[in-house]
């Protein structure tokens, strides 16, 4: 029953604060609110954060594309210039060869 008493004593103390500080509960009620629709709002510092994730990832994509972009260009000018480097190429994508020259294949069996 004591229990019940404080209980009911906290609730009456808390709305005779109200009831005498009217101005200063609707002002931090206002601000609250305030705060709640700049964080959660559609444009707010939620969406704003995850947009600038999202914004740093695209960059570290476009950079990371621009270096292969870099490297194929290096290796098409290689292409256009270099006859070792045609002769690279032709012998490990279309297994060409010289002449007088053999070449051996090793077979995995995939069945052990």
């Amino acid at each position: 029953m004591h229990l019940e008493d404080q209980k009911e004593s906290v609730i009456k103390k808390i709305l005779r604060f109200i009831k005498y500080h009217k101005l200063f509960v609707i002002v931090l009620i206002s601000f609250s609110l305030f705060i709640l629709f700049i964080i959660f709002n559609e444009k707010g510092l939620l969406s704003r954060a995850k947009l600038e994730k999202e914004n740093k990832e695209l960059i570290e994509e476009i950079q990371k594309d621009s270096l292969e972009g870099l490297n194929l260009d290096k290796e098409i000018n290689d292409l256009k210039t270099s006859d070792k480097k045609i002769e690279q190429v032709a012998r490990e994508k279309y297994k060409m060869s010289k002449k007088g020259e053999k070449i051996f294949q090793i077979k995995v069996d995939s069945g052990k």
